[in-house]
């Protein structure tokens, strides 16, 4: 193996901790973005787990309605045949 002359050694060693910098920077940076993802995804969640109840509630009323309107045919139905 070669070795290094040591005034290379000085070069490699500035260049190594500019690419650590630039690693921790890059690292640092995707946190943030990862931390926003992360938020988001959880409003999201939220937003459709809501807008499932809200289905729910709809299909529940729209049975209702369906219910009663074929009540009030039926009774009406049956007056006029009376």
């Amino acid at each position: 193996m070669n070795e290094i002359p040591s005034r290379d050694f000085g070069k490699l060693e500035a260049t190594v901790e500019q690419l650590e910098d630039r690693l921790e920077k890059t690292v640092a940076h995707f946190e943030g973005r990862m931390e926003k993802l992360t938020i988001a995804v959880e409003n999201l969640t939220v937003a459709l787990n809501q807008a499932k109840g809200g289905w729910k509630m709809l299909a529940g009323v729209a049975s209702a309605a369906a219910i009663l309107t074929a009540l009030v045919l039926k009774f009406t139905g049956f007056l006029k045949g009376l």
